[in-house]
């Protein structure tokens, strides 16, 4: 068990059982979107648009010293493919360009990415299960902010 609660976060340590769990979400962000309420980022196809946020986020972003605008974004994932061109990167082994160039394949999966601790507060957990048997979790002991 965890010795403390933080608002919003699991209560219960999710790993005690050492198998890995899924919690789902429920997060519908279109009424925030048609209100304007918050800056939407959308990053759907590996373009240059794509690779150079991602290079400038891996790069000069380091602890949020050259943070984004976005408070969500919406788009396609680079899983680890930027942790290794960034680390060739870094050690000489290739160049700028063909970080961007590597950035622009495809790993073929979608992602929400929050930025903002307001949006964070307002989703909750809907599901808690076992990865390996599917067997479901009581998703009250995985949240402290029901209601």
């Amino acid at each position: 068990m965890l010795k403390y609660k933080i608002e919003g976060l699991p209560t219960k340590d999710p790993f005690d059982k050492k198998t890995p769990i899924v919690i789902e979400f429920r997060f519908s962000p279109f009424e925030w979107y048609e209100k304007g309420t918050y800056n939407f980022g959308f990053l759907n196809t590996y373009n240059n648009e794509f690779a150079e946020f991602v290079f400038h986020n891996r790069v000069r972003n380091i602890f949020g010293e050259e943070q984004h605008e976005f408070d969500l974004i919406f788009g396609v994932m680079s899983d680890n493919l930027p942790t290794v061109l960034i680390q060739k990167y870094k050690a000489n082994q290739i160049t700028r360009e063909e970080v961007i160039e590597g950035l622009k394949k495809s790993t073929s999966n979608k992602q929400i990415s929050l930025h903002n601790q307001d949006l964070c507060d307002k989703i909750a957990p809907a599901r808690a299960y076992f990865v390996q048997t599917g067997e479901e979790l009581n998703i009250d002991e995985y949240y402290t902010n029901r209601g």
